[in-house]
């Protein structure tokens, strides 16, 4: 993860194989606030061409897809900006979890390869991220400067004659809007890809180990025990993911997956055959198709927790009872702190807001992105 462009202060310790948030440095600081004054510039200018210049529903669509993308990226990455210890702290439970390899020494190695595969998916997911969204946007930049909310717009007025001044603008204007889209881009994959979705990996396949563990016949005393103690450690790491993402992270990831791809959807359908007339316009099924991945990996993953987790408290709930008549030289503290834990073992839930996330979530979601879609279609 490139430093240089992302807008947190907390990086990974080579030396100390664990994350650390420093503290920010006046470079850091002025990074930050050219970033977020560059992106407050560009939503102020979608802004404004949409109440003040008349312009096409397809250029308003995009002005809105745009200003409040962008607000909603600012508002993701914002908390860990403003207080990156808890986050720091549910990273590095992450990492231990994941290095302590005695948790699931029972699974078998084709259902951890199936696991180490999405977790390459998703590093995929944060390259493309990375790479591919600023690019796009850089790209579409230069191929449209003076496409509103583009800064280059507002040096574009007939009014203003060209001049050697005024290409020194457009140029500058240009590198300090690509950096702000880097920075944004590399802040975004950084809280979105490594802070939350590889935590929500991490949850989902000890969940998932520990769902193939319980439906197994033969179960004796301790290894229900190592089980319970598993399973609670996983809890600790839902609670800390739900500190971090309840309240305006988790909510924001959302409303700018569903927002990018109605909009995004709208516009390929509006466009047309005039879809591939210009080479800009590929942003619009990218930005569809990535949103959509999205969408459905963070809520099929969450979900996947919440039901898993369900199961396996059942089938706790099952199993302890048998092995207490099976193994009669169970003292009655150690069987009442079991039942203590069993009962403790709770369905584990992904929050955010008052809600959380089910199985049936990331179909809700395309749901109302297709219903959305459609009436704006309607509409226009």
């Amino acid at each position: 993860m490139p430093s240089l462009f992302k807008l947190q202060s907390i990086n990974f310790s080579v030396k100390s194989h664990k994350y650390i948030s420093k503290r920010p440095s006046r470079h850091d600081k002025l990074k930050v606030f050219l970033s977020l004054s560059i992106t407050g510039a560009i939503c102020v200018n979608g802004l404004y061409t949409i109440a003040s210049r008349d312009v096409g529903a397809l250029e308003t669509n995009f002005c809105y897809m745009f200003v409040i993308s962008l607000f909603l990226i600012v508002v993701s990455i914002f908390p860990t900006i403003l207080d990156p210890d808890p986050f720091v702290a549910m990273l590095n439970g992450v990492r231990q979890f994941r290095d302590k390899k005695t948790n699931f020494t029972l699974v078998p190695n084709n259902l951890r390869k199936n696991w180490d595969l999405l977790h390459k998916i998703s590093m995929i997911l944060s390259i493309v991220y990375d790479i591919g969204a600023p690019m796009a946007l850089i790209g579409l930049t230069l191929l449209e400067p003076s496409l509103p909310p583009f800064l280059g717009s507002i040096i574009q007025s007939s009014d203003i004659k060209m001049g050697v001044m005024t290409r020194f603008g457009r140029f500058l204007i240009i590198s300090v809007q690509s950096l702000s889209f880097i920075s944004l881009a590399v802040s975004f994959s950084f809280q979105f890809v490594i802070t939350f979705f590889v935590s929500l990996h991490c949850v989902a396949e000890g969940v998932a180990f520990m769902k193939r563990l319980c439906s197994e016949p033969i179960m004796d005393m301790d290894r229900m025990t190592s089980m319970l103690q598993v399973y609670h450690h996983l809890q600790i790491l839902v609670g800390q993911t739900n500190t971090c993402f309840r309240k305006v992270v988790l909510p924001s990831f959302l409303l700018l997956f569903v927002w990018i791809n109605i909009l995004a959807t709208t516009i390929n359908v509006s466009l047309g055959p005039k879809l591939l007339d210009h080479l800009g316009n590929c942003i619009f099924p990218f930005s569809s198709a990535l949103t959509t991945v999205s969408i459905l990996l963070l809520g099929t993953f969450a979900g996947l927790v919440n039901k898993w987790s369900t199961q396996c408290g059942t089938k706790f709930a099952k199993q302890w009872p048998l092995l207490i008549h099976i193994d009669g030289k169970v003292t009655r503290q150690r069987r009442d702190w079991m039942s203590r834990k069993v009962k403790s073992c709770s369905p584990m839930k992904i929050k955010f807001g008052n809600n959380f996330m089910e199985i049936t979530t990331p179909l809700v979601l395309q749901a109302l992105c297709t219903k959305s879609t459609i009436r704006l279609i309607l509409l226009h």
